[in-house]
């Protein structure tokens, strides 16, 4: 990775990577083992990174606290009171959002008091990032604590660099909707630069979320937001693969090799390890390995099923039950089918040592991991790295997201008890044949994706969507830059100019069928044409009809239906450029007919290639989410089809995949050779052409909006002057290439 020349990486998440214990009055202070800041290695050393997070200390010890973290660890930690901490950590982040986020709304508790706390810690996160933040620092929020907080660091530091990565799944868009704040959740964390998820089919979920219930479109999962570009990826996070694959080699963990596979003899040992949590699927990995035992009274003493469950939020009431329900089953499998001198569970409830744990991935013939549902699940990913392609089988919840990555492994539906049990049988009568080589094509990409290169590819990324808003950032047309276009455009011989219509040349008008001409644009376009060594084309969404009647007598070329038609300067009939398919409409009509009626003062019209469902006079206050659910209909529709929906200024409209205003350069302008070009538009149709102008061509967007084009007008009327100005630089066409 080529390493930045300034800037730290500020990592922000809801515990710093520290223990805390106090002995009398002294506390000892120690980074975790394991964790995101011990795989990440020199990593976050080359990025002088410095770490937020919350830290639990009474009042009276904080300074000193504080004061021996920031200088030993380069950690700075957040203090808030027990009563505030309740709410945010306890209750909403994961009463609420872990829940949610899970699929298990049935968990989920919505309170005003809750979310409110929520916000409140993450604006003291933010107070404390803006006074420790430097221009060049990269801001990297963990987790679904922390949804809200990019927002409250861009309203303090407007250029700040940030990228929120989410640790948890991300639930479909109509379980986001049983959140009552999920709007203000969405829109805050869009004030990101780069938004990372495990799995493709999370980032898919948050994009189709935002899409639907915020209304903003993706493309190739960048999201496109006034005057940034917000981009959308999946980063699967890895683990230290050199840390696990080499530590079967120590002395304790050796020890502990023997000890375990002394108790267990020659039995097969079936290993899980996961904290209480009622996501884990604990009850479920139980109740398939009661029913392996009921059902295979021949292989039940040949097997011994090691769970280690480690404790979690224990001050939660649903986690003290979820406890109870595990020790209650243990006991009662054990007292069925134990016998003297063996017992079928090996129930532990506590930390394991890292040496007994990797002891653990060493020995098991079969790892069970069945969460109902997981963000990644790391636990797989040990277990793959310390076997080192040695014989052995991962049973693998489809719903975890290492199944994406791992699908060599036993990818089981965490539901299905009688898979699980084949699985178990199977390898027990088979000895483990065929795993070894499974093991070993899973571990190559298990040491390929580590934690560092997961670290790598986001903070990668994260530079490259910075540099691409700003790439795209609005530039307004400044004195400088139109002199050096108007000086272009004097020394020039050839030059096309290409201008939308609706929004570009004339204001937007409430009624989509309003086609009274502008008597300076009309003129204007007449001095023009009359030039010289002058092209001009009008390449608008309107129809033919339409242009004809507004152009009847203006010298320029027409380019309807957003590229369907055209109809050269010195042409009085239109041609087609494309196929032109209508059979689809009759399956769309009958919905934008539906949604006319709902919508008062919204129309549909008819064109050749494409339906528009217009709602620019509809004065109803919930048009907008009219639109937005008739939008969602079409997208959904038209998905897999030779269909697209693209948003307009107050419109929706359903057209071929083939039409473009792009192509229609492409195919009508672009073998002609021309020293001067210059393209205005002011709508996301207009994108395609500022995306395939050559290198050196001048183009505008009207709006401060972030874009394809070189450069912005701020509204409307500056086009006109602009044309003026354009003209008053037209004395005798090639004049001063000539005296040159």
């Amino acid at each position: 990775m080529e390493m930045r020349n300034k800037g730290r990486l500020i990592i922000i998440s809801n515990r710093l990577p520290l223990s805390i214990k106090k002995s009398g009055k002294e506390y000892t202070i120690e980074q975790n083992v394991g964790g995101l800041a011990t795989g990440l290695g020199s990593f976050y050393k080359d990025y002088n990174a410095l770490w937020i997070g919350w830290a639990d200390v009474p009042a009276q010890d904080r300074e000193g606290v504080r004061r021996k973290m920031e200088r030993e660890f380069n950690c700075y930690p957040i203090f808030i009171s027990e009563k505030l901490s309740e709410r945010y950590y306890e209750g909403f982040a994961n009463k609420t959002l872990w829940p949610l986020f899970h699929s298990l709304h049935m968990h989920s508790s919505y309170s005003s008091s809750y979310w409110k706390a929520y916000e409140r810690v993450n604006k003291i996160f933010a107070q404390r990032v803006a006074a420790l933040a430097k221009p060049d620092d990269i801001i990297w929020i963990n987790d679904y604590h922390h949804m809200v907080l990019p927002k409250y660091i861009k309203q303090k530091l407007p250029d700040a660099r940030i990228g929120f990565f989410l640790h948890t799944p991300f639930p479909t868009y109509d379980l986001v909707t049983m959140l009552p704040w999920y709007k203000e959740l969405l829109e805050a964390s869009l004030y990101s630069d780069l938004i990372g998820f495990h799995t493709y089919g999370y980032a898919s979920a948050f994009l189709e979320s935002v899409r639907v219930l915020l209304g903003y479109d993706n493309y190739a999962g960048r999201i496109i937001l006034n005057d940034r570009v917000i981009k959308v990826g999946a980063f699967p996070m890895g683990i230290d693969y050199r840390k696990f694959r080499s530590a079967s080699n120590k002395p304790k963990v050796r020890s502990e090799i023997r000890r375990i596979r002394k108790s267990v003899g020659p039995k097969t040992l079936i290993f899980s390890i996961s904290r209480l949590d009622y996501t884990k699927g604990i009850l479920r990995q139980l109740s398939s390995f009661k029913k392996f035992l009921s059902e295979n009274p021949q292989l039940r003493h040949k097997a011994v099923y090691a769970l280690t469950v480690v404790p979690s939020r224990e001050n939660l009431k649903l986690y003290r039950m979820l406890k109870r329900s595990i020790d209650e089953m243990v006991g009662k499998i054990n007292s069925r089918y134990g016998v003297r001198g063996w017992i079928p569970i090996w129930y532990t409830y506590g930390k394991l040592s890292f040496s007994r744990l990797v002891a653990f991935y060493k020995i098991a013939d079969i790892m069970l991991t069945l969460p109902i549902k997981d963000g990644m699940n790391l636990v797989a990913k040990e277990f793959l790295a310390v076997k080192g392609g040695g014989k052995g089988l991962l049973i693998l919840s489809q719903t975890a997201g290492a199944a994406k990555e791992l699908f060599e492994a036993a990818v089981v539906n965490p539901n299905d008890e009688d898979e699980v049990v084949r699985r178990i049988r199977e390898y027990m009568t088979t000895k483990g044949k065929g795993t070894a080589i499974a093991n070993k094509n899973m571990m190559r990409k298990i040491e390929e994706l580590s934690i560092r290169r997961w670290a790598e590819r986001f903070i990668e990324d994260l530079e490259t969507s910075i540099r691409l808003s700003n790439v795209m950032a609005p530039r307004v047309l400044d004195s400088s830059s139109e002199g050096t276009m108007l000086s272009k455009y004097r020394n020039s011989r050839k030059r096309l100019f290409i201008f939308d219509y609706d929004g570009t040349l004339i204001p937007i008008h409430r009624d989509y069928a309003y086609a009274k001409r502008s008597a300076p644009v009309i003129g204007a376009l007449k001095k023009l044409v009359g030039v010289d060594g002058n092209s001009v084309f009008v390449v608008s969404g309107r129809s033919r009809k339409s242009l004809d009647r507004i152009f009847k007598d203006v010298n320029v070329s027409l380019v309807a239906e957003h590229g369907a038609w055209f109809k050269p300067h010195d042409a009085t009939a239109w041609e087609s450029t494309v196929p032109i398919d209508d059979k689809w409409k009759a399956e769309i009509m009958p919905i934008l007919r539906i949604y006319a009626e709902r919508l008062k003062g919204s129309a549909i019209e008819q064109k050749d290639v494409s339906l528009t469902w217009h709602y620019r006079a509809a004065k109803s206050p919930n048009a907008s989410d009219v639109a937005l659910e008739l939008g969602n209909i079409l997208t959904n529709l038209t998905a897999n089809s030779n269909l697209k929906v693209v948003y307009g200024k107050k419109s929706i409209e359903v057209m071929n995949t083939y039409v473009s205003k792009g192509m229609s350069y492409l195919k009508l302008m672009s073998n002609t050779k021309h020293d001067f070009i210059l393209a205005i538009g002011d709508d996301s149709s207009d994108e395609s052409i500022f995306e395939v102008l050559p290198k050196g061509s001048f183009s505008i967007k009207v709006g401060m909006s972030v874009s394809n084009a070189k450069y912005n007008l701020k509204s409307q009327r500056y086009v006109v002057r602009l044309l003026r100005k354009i003209l008053s630089e037209t004395k005798q066409p090639g004049a001063e290439a000539d005296a040159a």
